[in-house]
């Protein structure tokens, strides 16, 4: 039969409160005392319940990330950032995908209530401000990438319309006045501000801006074949072309 924390306690000498302090790290317990529990566990082969401890403190030590989709690798860095800050605090990092899906999102979200995890990232919602709020109330949620107007909930981000700024000047710095961009007809707030920032570089520099120039379609790889098609098709041609991702550049 498997060990159990009675037995840990009773080969340690101690009481099974004083088993259950050391498995919770507490400071508590002295050195030599978690010592000799540690020695008894080792010992006995005892292995803890740790999902049924956890739920009775209703904590788990996950936190789920959500992600649009697997086809942007560069999630894939933001995820590996987030593992290593959250092992450092004994958590870890449970990943889903929605697909875009609002109701893929809602049902991922249905973990926060039953307790499965401690808190969840989404990196690109379709979530609305409202909605956001409404959860936000009950459980620990915060944006990541993509900021929604109005979700009074913790975003984390970079200056989008900076970006692209500075992006568009680098290119009319190396001599280009022909600059079309290749954005997503997916209204998010990094697609939004990108294209906002690119047309402040334009007007800054005097550059007139062309509607032929501006590529709208999805976050698919293939939007960037279409876009080249389009702009290859002009009599003037671009001779720069700025993406809002690389998915869409490659």
């Amino acid at each position: 039969m498997n060990a159990t924390i009675k037995d840990v306690a009773k080969l340690a000498g101690v009481s099974v409160a004083t088993v259950s302090r050391v498995l919770n790290s507490s400071a508590s317990v002295s050195e030599d005392t978690a010592k000799q529990v540690n020695y008894a566990i080792d010992s006995l082969g005892y292995k803890p319940n740790f999902l049924g401890r956890n739920l009775r403190k209703c904590q788990t030590y996950v936190i789920l990330a959500i992600i649009p989709s697997t086809e942007q690798t560069y999630y894939s860095e933001i995820l590996h950032g987030m593992q290593n800050k959250a092992s450092e605090f004994g958590y870890d990092i449970l990943m889903s995908t929605s697909h875009s899906h609002e109701e893929t999102e809602l049902r991922l979200l249905n973990m926060l209530e039953n307790r499965t995890v401690d808190a969840a990232i989404l990196m690109g919602t379709k979530l609305n401000a409202e909605k956001l709020n409404e959860i936000s109330e009950k459980a620990n949620i915060a944006l990541c990438c993509e900021h929604v107007e109005g979700a009074n909930i913790l975003s984390v981000g970079i200056d989008n319309e900076k970006a692209s700024y500075d992006a568009i000047n680098y290119f009319i710095k190396k001599g280009h006045k022909n600059i079309a961009m290749v954005s997503t007809d997916v209204r998010s707030s990094s697609s939004v501000l990108r294209e906002n920032g690119y047309f402040k570089a334009l007007a800054e520099n005097n550059i007139e801006f062309k509607p032929e120039y501006l590529y709208q379609g999805s976050y698919d790889y293939q939007n960037g074949g279409y876009a080249l098609e389009g702009f290859y098709k002009l009599e003037e041609k671009p001779t720069a072309i700025f993406a809002v991702s690389d998915l869409i550049a490659v």
